[in-house]
């Protein structure tokens, strides 16, 4: 009797899996990889259950892998995933956000000469983190590079500070994060709860995080609204600093120029009825917002951060301020719902395309597996 040949095997390692581009990336690699097993390993600070609805399948939960530095739960998530790699035996590991890039490449290095695919949609290093802080990671990077068979990064300049970081260009490849991108704008836009009709909106998307700055929008809304005096700003987000940015916002006597919606999906909507959008991150990778924002023909004012500039490139309406510079966003906005009313969409979206994004992951998997089976 011929043996029935093994089916390949891919195990993911998920440092937190909640709502976002890194998450969505992983959802990506399963779905291009229709035919090869996949072992989806999250940490304790991770949704399991959505990880669950999301994939289709259920996920394994390795509670002493967590976010921040911890050195005895750190230690004891190396063992775990080291006696993980002997059972699964898998034919590639990936592993997707910083704490588990670290923990799986070591472990798979001491485990045997299983190849490691580390996927990002950010740095955790350069501008927009502190001096030491960035400095530690960067070497950080630097020393797991040789024990990392490739990357997979979401833009180009994610894919340039990895290169000055120490990593061989030859083992970089920009894979987009595969988004539902909204159509372009409708000639009547349609309404949406919580927005009044008659006002320009400003819109930001996005988690209501430290990361992402939420609680400068406050400031910001005021100095557009001494320009442009009926200005709104729509907020869909969820997060820690959801109940913060509340007060602040009654604190500034802004309750009826503020519509704080929370998590909101479909975005298309929303976008169709924004006048600009704005992004007031200290860090992204290539932030998928401002592809979306510019699928639907609307200009953004965004920080500095990797991607913006990229997605200007490719042919979005918009300016960068410098990072932190609220009042230089502030005055951008006032300018574009001032003199920029939204338009068509401008911006090359085709790399975002599912299919080509799909084509993409199988290419890269297939050359790591195949460059360690010959090596």
């Amino acid at each position: 009797m011929t043996p029935i040949a093994r089916r390949a095997v891919a195990l993911h390692i998920v440092t937190r899996y909640q709502r976002g581009g890194s998450e969505q990336r992983l959802r990506d690699l399963v779905a291009a990889l229709a035919d090869v097993d996949h072992v989806v390993v999250v940490g304790s600070d991770s949704d399991a259950e959505l990880a669950t609805e999301h994939l289709g399948f259920a996920v394994e939960v390795d509670r002493h892998l967590v976010r921040s530095p911890r050195p005895g739960h750190d230690l004891r998530a190396l063992r775990s995933t080291r006696a993980r790699i002997r059972r699964v035996r898998p034919d590639v590991i990936v592993t997707h956000q910083s704490k588990s890039g670290v923990i799986g490449r070591i472990a798979a290095r001491t485990t045997g000469r299983v190849p490691v695919l580390h996927s990002l949609s950010m740095a955790n290093f350069g501008p927009g983190y502190g001096r030491a802080e960035s400095a530690l990671f960067r070497w950080i990077e630097r020393a797991l590079a040789p024990l990392t068979a490739g990357y997979v990064v979401v833009g180009a300049d994610l894919a340039r500070r990895f290169e000055v970081a120490g990593v061989a260009s030859a083992k970089l490849a920009i894979v987009r994060s595969a988004a539902t991108l909204p159509a372009p704008r409708p000639p009547t836009p349609p309404k949406v709860d919580g927005i009044p009709d008659g006002r320009p909106v400003i819109v930001s998307l996005g988690a209501l995080e430290e990361r992402k700055n939420p609680l400068q929008l406050v400031p910001l809304l005021r100095r557009v609204r001494a320009q442009v005096p009926d200005a709104f700003l729509a907020i869909a987000g969820e997060g820690p600093l959801a109940d913060a940015l509340r007060a602040e916002v009654d604190a500034a006597g802004l309750h009826d120029d503020v519509a704080i919606l929370g998590y909101v999906k479909p975005t298309a909507p929303l976008l169709w009825r924004a006048d600009g959008l704005v992004l007031l991150s200290n860090a992204e990778g290539l932030p998928q917002v401002l592809v979306q924002a510019a699928a639907a023909g609307v200009p953004f004012v965004s920080y500095d951060v990797d991607g913006a500039r990229e997605v200007l490139a490719l042919g979005a309406v918009g300016s960068v301020v410098p990072l932190g510079a609220v009042d230089d966003a502030a005055d951008a906005l006032a300018h574009l719902l001032r003199t920029a009313p939204p338009g068509t969409r401008t911006v090359d979206v085709g790399s975002w395309d599912a299919n080509v994004i799909y084509s993409a992951y199988r290419r890269v998997v297939d050359d790591v597996v195949g460059a360690a089976r010959v090596g």
